[in-house]
């Protein structure tokens, strides 16, 4: 495998694919996907300035089923080039990072080729459903024409002819200047640069600036308040341990510490299902062991060495303990036959 640092100009990989079962775009960078019969990727390439991520991204992925690619984590670079000086360099730089370019352009690519290509597709809301007249479609009207009236909106798209419900909302949108701030037109500013303002609630499509913005304008802020604002994680959840991530700021941690006030029950249903989400769970074969006063166990199943054990120990507990409580202790232990096999 070559060495990470010379996939920086390295353009093997580099190309567009002309049959390719998928692509998926992010700002100038598209990866390209191509699977056979049986959703094995049989070809993997990207177009854009090279990147050795998205260089190494391809050379991971080759031969993989669908189901390794949908679990695919930071662990199988590390894997990879562990013995790689010039990764770790790159890897250290990139750690920190909520969002991870190569990492999401796959997971954007898989799901589309699942037929999920809806959670990325920008949804003006519908302001009249009488006549199934959209935001955007107001918003053109203003825009197109030089004294936008309800009447002149009407005679275009029918819009307010019904139930008349909508009528406040359209007079709102009409007496905008036309450079105000829509969601509409926040979208289209945002899909210029998505790297810049990544989309964190795919169902509801909230970016990183919504979620910045409830921060600062709540004392208080908590995934309930989150939600009420901007439908955040009240989709497919896949989103909430971010989310928690985002809300764990140090003026929000005081009152979070509640593990006393909860049941255990519900906090072995919360804890399993945030460590289904640590990006090593699924390689590790972690598993939730015990749950006694402040102390989790974290039981894994993979060999390795007492430095790895400990780094991902740390990991663990900067993991779970943002997104879950911080007066819980996280740890690992290894499985029962991994023990008695060193002694």
């Amino acid at each position: 495998m070559k060495r990470f640092n010379q996939l920086l100009g390295e353009r093997a990989h580099n190309r567009s694919l002309e049959a390719s079962a998928v692509s998926a775009q992010l700002g100038t960078q598209e990866l390209f996907l191509r699977f056979d019969s049986k959703d094995v990727l049989i070809e993997a390439s990207y177009t854009g300035s090279p990147d050795p991520w998205l260089g190494s991204l391809c050379e991971l992925i080759d031969g993989k089923t669908l189901s390794e690619l949908l679990h695919l984590s930071w662990g199988a670079w590390e894997s990879a080039y562990k013995d790689d000086q010039s990764f770790w360099e790159f890897r250290q730089e990139a750690g920190d990072k909520f969002f991870f370019p190569a990492l999401e352009l796959l997971r954007a690519s898989l799901d589309i080729y699942r037929g999920r290509e809806y959670l990325y597709q920008e949804s003006s809301p519908l302001v009249c459903r009488c006549f199934g007249t959209r935001e955007a479609d107001v918003v053109a009207h203003r825009e197109a024409e030089v004294s936008p009236t309800l009447t002149t909106l009407a005679g275009a798209s029918r819009a307010g002819l019904g139930c008349r419900s909508c009528v406040p909302q359209l007079k709102h949108i009409l007496a905008l200047p036309k450079t105000g701030l829509l969601a509409v037109d926040k979208n289209q500013q945002a899909s210029a640069d998505p790297g810049a303002n990544p989309v964190v609630c795919r169902c509801s499509g909230v970016r990183e600036s919504d979620i910045k913005a409830h921060l600062q304008s709540q004392a208080n802020p908590t995934l309930e308040t989150l939600a009420k604002v901007t439908k955040a994680g009240i989709g497919c959840r896949s989103c909430v341990p971010e989310l928690k991530r985002w809300l764990a700021t140090p003026a929000a941690k005081a009152p979070l510490r509640y593990y006393k006030n909860r049941p255990v029950a519900d906090w072995l249903l919360d804890i399993d299902y945030l460590l289904s989400c640590f990006p090593k769970a699924f390689e590790w074969k972690m598993e939730l062991a015990s749950f006694r006063g402040k102390q989790v166990v974290i039981s894994f199943d993979k060999d390795v060495s007492q430095r790895e054990e400990e780094a991902t120990g740390k990991e663990l507990q900067d993991f779970l303990g943002a997104a879950g409580d911080a007066d819980l202790a996280f740890f690992l232990r290894r499985a029962r036959h991994l023990s008695k096999a060193r002694g």
